[in-house]
């Protein structure tokens, strides 16, 4: 009988086979986007490259890849007239529809438990029901891959697991090597089913390893981020934004090691605010820190593009100014000075005129990154001892 109906199967394949594929694998293709979840912390940054969301982004794909297998596993048994395998990969569908529900809901172990016993109770029923060689039993391979896979798996049940699948594979196929089939095909159709299971095991192989590699190519995109948020959290001031003290002074270093090499000289301008310590007294540390806030973005907006800002300490900032000289550098420091006292700042009813003293160095060849920093600090507490709200200049500049 199901010799005589080869060529209806065919023929219904033929017609079929647009609209399966247009349907089916458009669906498919909408329900297995990656997860583009923002991280606010990195800790789930962390928990994610770890491989939970990854493996279950993996499986949700392997999931609806297995509705699209079964559901033309279904029309082939069907134009077949072999109604009970049919039947079986329908049951097949909804228990894969079942898992994907499951997952979508959160759940990681449930899903991957009835995906893993269907591929296992389908290989085997068919691969009994028909024989071994319509290569049924070849799908088996994926659901060990799907094991080492799974993150919330130990290795010893990664193990255990892997060594039952394959136990079953052997039970199953000396099982059918040594009974003759239940249900008996025509030897053409046996070895059809047997080219398109070949060739399904490897498209699947082959898009398993697809979502494998794009798993991990977005996790090490999401790990490279999360270095480069680290990092930049590393370098930066919490409070005003600004570079901290260890980044200016990484930044200091490069900058002599540059001028060694090609003899131009850089500036530094340390400011720090007058008599700041009023205003934490009379208004709260709250207003303190908005006011800090609003002179730093004053003297970031002052700056030349190529100038680096950073909060050096309290109410103190550092201002490198490369490829600047001693009379650049006075010009830019009087420019700053202007840009902190006006107009006066908003601090809750209250204007508050913020004013700061400015010292300031050049760096020449031969002398230490200490030196120049030193050199400006001392020319700043010249500046508070002459009167405040000035710019003074370094031995050196």
């Amino acid at each position: 009988m199901a010799n005589a109906r080869l060529p209806i199967w065919i023929r219904s394949l033929g017609r079929l086979r647009a609209r399966l594929v247009a349907d089916l694998f458009a669906g498919l293709r909408s329900l297995i986007q990656r997860p583009s979840g923002s991280h606010t912390s990195i800790l789930e940054v962390v928990a994610d490259v770890q491989g939970v969301e990854r493996f279950r982004w993996i499986l949700r794909n392997m999931l609806w890849f297995g509705v699209a297998l079964h559901l033309l596993f279904m029309a082939v048994f069907f134009a077949l007239q072999v109604w009970s395998l049919g039947a079986l990969n329908i049951a097949s569908v909804l228990s894969y529809l079942l898992a994907a529900r499951l997952l979508q809901r959160g759940q990681v172990d449930a899903p991957f438990a009835i995906g893993g016993a269907e591929v296992a109770a389908h290989a085997a029923i068919v691969t009994l029901l028909l024989g071994i060689r319509p290569g049924f039993f070849i799908f088996l391979p994926l659901l060990t891959v799907l094991t080492f896979l799974n993150p919330k798996a130990s290795l010893r049940t990664k193990i255990l697991w892997s060594v039952a699948q394959a136990l079953l594979l052997m039970v199953v196929v000396a099982v059918a090597e040594t009974n003759a089939p239940v249900l008996v095909l025509a030897p053409e159709v046996q070895r059809l089913l047997m080219i398109v299971n070949a060739a399904l095991f490897v498209g699947g192989l082959s898009f398993l390893t697809h979502v494998v590699s794009e798993a991990a190519r977005s996790a090490e995109g999401d790990l490279r981020r999360a270095l480069a948020r680290v990092d930049e959290l590393a370098r930066t001031d919490a409070l005003t934004g600004l570079l901290n003290r260890r980044a200016m002074s990484e930044l200091l270093e490069i900058e002599a090691a540059r001028v060694e090499r090609n003899g131009r000289t850089f500036a530094v301008v340390v400011a720090d605010l007058d008599d700041f310590k009023g205003v934490n007294d009379a208004y709260g540390h709250p207003v303190g820190d908005h006011a800090l806030r609003c002179v730093a973005a004053r003297l970031l907006g002052a700056v030349r593009a190529q100038d680096h800002v950073a909060r050096w300490g309290g109410e103190e900032f550092l201002l490198l100014l490369p490829e600047t000289d001693a009379k650049t550098a006075l010009r830019v420091a009087e420019r700053l000075r202007s840009a902190v006292s006006e107009p006066p700042l908003q601090l809750d009813d209250h204007e508050y005129r913020a004013t700061a003293t400015f010292g300031l160095d050049v760096y020449h060849s031969g002398a230490t990154v200490h030196e120049v920093v030193r050199q400006a600090d001392r020319a700043l507490y010249t500046g508070k001892r002459l009167g405040k709200d000035r710019v003074v200049q370094g031995l050196a500049a």
